[in-house]
Order: structure tokens, then sequence, then C-alpha cells
């Protein structure tokens, strides 16, 4: 499997490594860098593919992780830092990653008047892949790709997708935000 590798800052200071969506039953795998162990964490939720995703260390304080599926679904899966639950044994970690973001597609995204729909929890963006997230200066989260919007010129171009993390009731949420940046001349980051 291909993993995505993330670097989470020890509470005694220095770096350990989780891998997201580390194996094929969806886990994710957290090495330990002073104990030289590794750990079995929560599996990727049902729906969340494997290969085709991308994540971000939010903080230190959770691992946001984005995923376009076939009907071009936006969906984002959250792994809460302070609540880790390592497991030695593969078997015994059973538990699933909650979802914080789930954005349904339009059906005729080009008949849409904005890029994005909160109110009706739809989006409008055609040929949409994620390609990076970086967390920004005001602590939203940026996640980097490809597509289209209503009344683009371009066929495709890179967007910038932006989003507010919420923390309520213990668990995480994300607003996205209504306005998509269009990056010109278009580049198309890996």
């Amino acid at each position: 499997m291909r993993p995505t590798i993330l670097h989470v800052t020890r509470i005694t200071g220095g770096k350990d490594l989780l891998m997201v969506g580390g194996d094929k039953e969806r886990h994710s795998i957290y090495y330990d860098t002073v104990l030289d162990t590794w750990t079995w964490l929560p599996k990727l939720p049902i729906g969340h593919n494997i290969t085709c995703n991308v994540s971000v260390n939010w903080l230190d304080k959770a691992v946001f992780t984005f995923v376009v599926d076939g009907a071009l679904n936006i969906k984002c899966a959250v792994l809460d830092l302070k609540k880790l639950d390592h497991k030695a044994i593969k078997e015994e970690a059973t538990s699933e990653m909650e979802w914080a973001l789930k954005i349904q597609a339009a059906k005729s995204p080009q008949e849409g008047k904005s890029a994005v729909d909160n109110a009706n929890g739809i989006h409008n963006i055609d040929r949409f892949h994620v390609k990076c997230a970086v967390v920004m200066s005001d602590s939203s989260i940026a996640v980097i790709g490809r597509g289209r919007y209503p009344g683009m010129p371009e066929a495709v171009s890179t967007l910038i997708l932006r989003y507010d993390v919420v923390e309520e009731g213990g668990s995480y949420k994300l607003v996205m935000r209504e306005k998509v940046e269009r990056c010109f001349p278009t580049i198309f980051p890996r």
C-alpha cells in the first residue's frame, strides 16, 4: 500500500511518523522513533480509498485526510491525535476514524452559480482531483487540486479550496469556504 507519511510531534519533543492508510485493511500505523516500535491505529472509514488521498497534520491536534471518490464527492476523515488508541496487535485495532466532512458533487456542476453551495451541502467542481494539503497561518487548511467550476474559461485549472476547522463536542468538523481560488497560469502540483 502507499500510505501518506506525516510527522507528529512527541509530547516530550522530537518527531514520530504516522502512516495514514498504511495497509490494505485501511489501518493507519504509528512509528515511535524513540522506542523504535510500531503500533496500529484506527482504520480509515469505509468509503475512504487508500491510494488517492491527501493528508495534513493540523497543529499536532488532528490529522485530516481528504479524498474525492468516483462520483467526485469530497470527503474528509479525521484522526484526533490527543486520543490516539495505539494497539500492539493489528486485530485489536478495530475502531475507525470519523468523518469530518462530506460534500456531494452536483449532478450538473457546470450549471451551478458558484463552486460551493454550503447551504445545500454540494459543490459544483467538475473533473476534480486533490493533489496536496497544507495548514495556513490562520489555522485553516488549504487543499490544492485541479478541476473546473462554473464560468471558468479554462477546461481545467489549479484550484485552492479552504476549510475552517471547528472543534465541537470533542470531535472535529470542517467547513468549506465558499470562495475557491483559481491559480493562473495553471500549475499542477504533485
